[in-house]
């Protein structure tokens, strides 16, 4: 039952201290749980992330250092096969056995061609290549024409019909003419030294290598082969590669270390899928998660215990405190253990307040302020606790009837009338609340803090509740009548007189007929 004040009914409220401050400390320990795998997550998250781009950095400039090493190498022998062929460029002979030293002594090269400065092939190695006399147009061979000086071509299709790069060095006379020039073809699709250099490392299955050259033509994938020569396009790391040496970049869900093989204008990528990571992180977590539980547990199982110890005094002052003109409630309030400063000030009060009320009433039986019809307090009673409040609190009087009730002679009808009447009344209070019966035909209850109109709504809500119950006496379902009053610290009149004005409430609704009441201010 709820007022229209908004005070909850103590009959409505179930949940206690101790649970509330275990629910506390239950939130608490979820929220601390929550944050501390968010900001582990998240840690993590950048660490591994950093130390993959820094890895894969690494793996991108260690193969570039060694693939320019290999180019550099080729360059020298290149350079003096060159050297060699100076004055031999017309001998058959010299070139035949200079190529064929260089194919066998360079096995990163697939075939090793001497080419005049027209152009034309004078000697080639292997030798069954049927090279020898033929022009090249390849653009490999027509950029090394052009250029005329060391260079590493872009791929291409070679007169083979092989993917090739080509690796060519000019050949020039003292004088400084040029003769022509002498290079080697590395082939991308089939075995050789450049490619063993690629594959030689180890790494993870999740790792991605590929190596492009300026224009972005892929020179190797780790991947497959089906795209060699291709363009690649729409990639920004490819993009950053053209700005920077080497370097780092997260995108897409990917993680990038590059590395540029100056020499050659090429870069090496090296990528790894950032789902792995997540999968690592995702491990982890839970890891943490396993391992922080059973200080989660242990840590609410002592919130659960500190929200008893806390609430216990509590509990027994409020349980007390429903029944404070009892017997032994002086006793039950000093078995309290007061640990805390709210308890030691809510104890100290009680035992006052059950001290000053005990000095109203020195003389009364406790059996004397208890109607053993009813269960309500007596009429004494009831006296007792006006002298209290007419001293510290203000309150509003209900008083109720039975519509006919003087003239139902069978008394123990009426008796079980009133009885089941007065269960009503208890069971629709609340703790700080006060039921009597102050005559034989008349109830009241006393509502603290209370206003009159909230008490208005209070007595027809428990009219309509006597009626729904169905209570029978002599044939006739059990109407009320009800009168209403208020009284104030502010009011001149004593609180003797609120019990005769409502009394008088219900006289006055007797005459205008049954299930009425009346509301009676006073100034």
């Amino acid at each position: 039952m709820t007022l229209a004040n908004g005070t909850l009914e103590y009959s409505l409220i179930r949940i206690g201290l101790r649970h509330l401050i275990w629910l506390l400390a239950l939130l608490s320990a979820l929220v601390s749980l929550g944050s501390t795998l968010y900001a582990s997550y998240q840690a993590q998250n950048e660490l591994l992330v950093e130390k993959t781009l820094q890895a894969n950095q690494a793996y991108a400039t260690k193969l570039a250092s060694t693939v320019e090493d290999f180019i550099q190498s080729s360059w020298q022998r290149l350079a003096y096969s060159a050297r060699q062929l100076q004055d031999g460029l017309d001998n058959p002979d010299i070139l035949q056995s200079e190529v064929d030293r260089l194919w066998r002594q360079i096995s990163g090269f697939n075939t090793v061609v001497a080419v005049n400065a027209q152009g034309l092939v004078r000697a080639t190695s292997p030798e069954s290549i049927p090279l020898i006399g033929r022009i090249l147009s390849s653009p490999g061979a027509l950029e090394a024409l052009k250029e005329r000086r060391p260079l590493v071509s872009r791929p291409y299709i070679s007169a083979t019909n092989n993917l090739v790069v080509f690796v060519s060095y000019p050949i020039v006379t003292e004088e400084g003419q040029y003769l022509g020039y002498i290079g080697g073809s590395l082939y991308l699709k089939k075995t050789n030294q450049l490619h063993e250099l690629f594959g030689e490392h180890w790494r993870p299955a999740d790792i991605h290598l590929y190596v492009v050259d300026l224009k972005h033509h892929l020179i190797y994938d780790s991947s497959t082969d089906s795209k060699l020569g291709e363009v690649v396009e729409h990639n920004p790391v490819l993009d950053a590669l053209g700005q920077r040496e080497y370097g780092q970049l997260n995108h897409s869900g990917s993680l990038a270390g590059y590395a540029a093989i100056t020499s050659a204008g090429w870069g090496v990528v090296v990528e790894s899928s950032a789902n792995a990571i997540y999968a690592d992180l995702e491990t982890n977590v839970w890891h943490i998660f396993y391992d922080a539980m059973p200080l989660v547990v242990l840590g609410l199982l002592a919130g659960y215990l500190l929200a008893f110890l806390i609430a216990r005094p509590l509990n027994c002052l409020a349980q007390t405190a429903r029944n404070m003109d009892g017997e032994g409630a002086l006793e039950q309030v000093y078995l309290v253990q007061p640990w805390y400063f709210e308890v030691a000030q809510l104890r100290q009060s009680m035992l006052a307040g059950i001290g000053l009320l005990h000095q109203k009433v020195p003389s009364v039986p406790v059996s004397n302020l208890i109607d053993p019809v009813t269960g309500l307090k007596s009429q004494q009673g009831l006296i007792a606790i006006l002298d209290t409040w007419q001293e510290s609190r203000s309150f509003s009087i209900i008083a109720l009837a039975i519509d006919g009730c003087a003239e139902i002679s069978n008394q123990d009808a009426k008796d079980h009338a009133m009885g089941q009447v007065a269960q009503l009344m208890r069971e629709s209070a609340r703790a700080t609340d006060v039921l009597c019966r102050f005559k034989d035909d008349v109830l009241l209850a006393l509502l603290p803090g209370t206003s009159l109109a909230d008490a208005s709504r209070v007595a027809e809500r428990l009219r309509l509740r006597v009626e729904l119950a169905d209570i029978v006496v002599a044939g006739v379902g059990v109407t009320l009548l009800l009168g209403v009053s208020y009284w104030s610290l502010t009011t001149e009149i004593s609180v003797q007189v609120i019990v005769q004005t409502v009394v008088q409430a219900l006289e006055e609704a007797q005459q205008q007929g049954r299930r009425n009441f009346v509301i009676t201010p006073i100034a």
